[in-house]
């Protein structure tokens, strides 16, 4: 894996203002944060190995259905969660389209209860499918998309997403290479300790070499069922293990490292009007009472995205 050219981005660092709403405030966020992790503290560790230990479990059962060549493409690894049969998501098939029109060949990789449900996803066009049992969470998909590339390729510039995020709204391709970093997060936050979030990130240059340093994180031997351990012992620690060998930072973020706000549900839309690709889909379900739903349903609609089931 290699850090792209540029090297040092502490001189970068911006600060904008995220618009005000009629329902959310005004607050400043930071704009290309270069990476620096806190000390653990040993109370931590303690908590993460008991957690480790009380909620690993055996990795999915998966299979690979297809990857298409496409050598010297930027790769998505899309995780995709339709435990049921019935209509594909609308933000599945937004997402996929969108990606392929910038130019990412995409890799699915679809938890599903049936693996028949993969005939579905390949109707849409996707580059590669891999599907997988329920269990897992998105990072054991992860896991599968990323091993699948570099064993295809050998090397594979790569953004890693899963569907908790709606969009992209604005191009992507931009954002990217205004990073200066070989590990890129689109957001970052202090809860835990100072890290990405998972819902979207890049890698430049992944390979096994990457896979063998990050392999704490992006286990293949088990996984977890809880959506907090993965939290706990996979997102809240992907850019400390990566920031050991890599350079690494965040796109967008808090300005201070004492400030714990999760911009992405403070101030969704205003995140958007800055430039932030994405919205989170729990505005529309877990937070649905949080939000006016009829401003985020307009706002969807202005964004070119069907509404949402």
């Amino acid at each position: 894996m290699r850090d792209s050219a540029g090297g040092r981005a502490d001189g970068l660092t911006t600060i904008v203002t995220l618009p005000a709403t009629p329902t959310e405030p005004s607050r400043p966020i930071a704009r290309l944060i270069p990476f620096a992790p806190d000390r653990i503290a040993p109370a931590l560790r303690a908590r993460r190995f008991a957690a480790f230990v009380r909620r690993a479990r055996r990795f999915p059962d998966h299979r690979q259905v297809f990857l298409h060549p496409r050598p010297g493409r930027r790769w998505t690894v899309l995780f995709c969660y339709q435990p049921e049969p019935g209509p594909i998501d609308p933000g599945h098939r937004f997402t996929i389209a969108r990606l392929q029109a910038e130019g990412f060949a995409v890799l699915v990789v679809l938890a599903a209860r049936d693996a028949a449900q993969g005939d579905a996803y390949a109707a849409l066009g996707p580059d590669g499918l891999i599907v997988k049992g329920l269990s897992g969470y998105d990072f054991s998909g992860y896991t599968l998309g990323l091993q699948a590339l570099v064993a295809a390729f050998g090397t594979v510039d790569v953004l890693v997403m899963n569907d908790s995020v709606l969009g992209p709204f604005h191009p992507l391709v931009p954002l990217i290479d205004s990073a200066p970093w070989a590990f890129t997060g689109f957001l970052s936050n202090n809860g835990v300790e100072p890290h990405f979030n998972s819902f979207a990130f890049f890698i430049r240059g992944a390979d096994r070499r990457f896979l063998r340093r990050m392999r704490s994180v992006f286990l293949d031997r088990v996984a977890f069922d809880g959506q907090s351990p993965v939290a706990y012992l996979q997102e809240t620690r992907m850019a400390r293990v990566a920031a050991r060998h890599y350079s690494a930072g965040s796109l967008f973020g808090p300005v201070s490292r004492q400030d714990m706000t999760f911009h992405y549900l403070e101030n969704p839309e205003g995140l958007v009007e800055i430039g932030y690709p994405f919205l989170k889909k729990s505005i529309f379900t877990k937070f649905a009472d949080t939000f006016d739903q009829h401003r985020y349903a307009m706002l969807l609609d202005r964004l070119g995205h069907d509404p949402l089931a």
